[in-house]
């Protein structure tokens, strides 16, 4: 990075920082309060994180929105970058992540994590492979296809988010999506799948980044997808993310 962009990364990089600290503060302590007297009347402190983030960092546009879930479902986005959750945490929806141990050891975050239901995923030493035998655990007990079944009926149109490639990409390209054991249980309980494609977060925030860069983000909701098969799901979900991609940096 060259001097004049680096003048510009240094405070802007300790901008965001800030954001973010203050934002996750705020919302998961709202979050926590409103909760104690009902869940559902604590979820739209979800999407205040997310807003509160990502128009204080960057512009973001979305797109698609005629295809975003009216109800229960799930989304299959890429992910290249932490921004990606916030981003999609931006949108008018009831979001229910599966994350990694890593988010449920913040601070307030975790506990909101925790009490919201989202899913926790649990890695092997060193990040590489999946803990087969914990994610299978935490797939049956909190959106396994039972579960996900009851979504539609309680009246809380939550939607899971999974990120099918299993990490962050490095290079910010798009990987296989290999999650499908995942895919097994929505496709079971009959959720319409809404693939996302994000782009913009990576170049704003790309993993293990020091200095942060200005950058416009665009979040572009493809048509939903309605199979019992988990592979034919997968693939779609990929392509139609893939050519979102290719439009969005043409």
């Amino acid at each position: 990075m060259r001097w004049p962009a680096v003048l510009i990364a240094i405070p802007y990089t300790i901008w965001v920082y800030l954001v973010v600290t203050v934002a996750t503060a705020v919302c998961a302590t709202g979050y926590l309060l409103t909760s104690l007297v009902s869940r559902k009347l604590a979820d739209p402190w979800g999407r205040a994180w997310g807003v509160a983030v990502m128009r204080s960092i960057s512009v973001v546009d979305v797109e698609g929105r005629e295809h975003l879930p009216g109800d229960a479902g799930a989304i299959l986005a890429n992910h290249s970058s932490f921004l990606d959750i916030l981003a999609l945490q931006s949108l008018p929806l009831s979001l229910r992540f599966v994350a990694k141990r890593l988010f449920f050891r913040i601070p307030l975050l975790g506990w909101v994590l925790q009490r919201r239901g989202d899913v926790l995923m649990d890695k092997t030493s060193g990040g590489a492979k999946q803990n087969t035998r914990a994610m299978v655990r935490a797939i049956e007990s909190r959106c396994g296809a039972e579960t996900l079944a009851t979504w539609p009926g309680d009246g809380r149109k939550r939607v899971l988010v999974v990120f099918p490639e299993g990490t962050r990409s490095r290079d910010g390209v798009l990987k296989p999506f290999r999650t499908r054991n995942l895919a097994r249980h929505i496709t079971t309980a009959g959720l319409p799948v809404t693939p996302i494609a994000i782009d913009g977060t990576h170049r704003l925030w790309p993993p293990g980044a020091l200095l942060l860069r200005p950058a416009r983000v665009r979040v572009i909701a493809t048509p939903p997808i309605v199979t019992d098969d988990p592979q034919a799901l997968l693939e779609s979900a990929h392509a139609q993310v893939a050519q979102a991609l290719g439009v969005a940096r043409d």
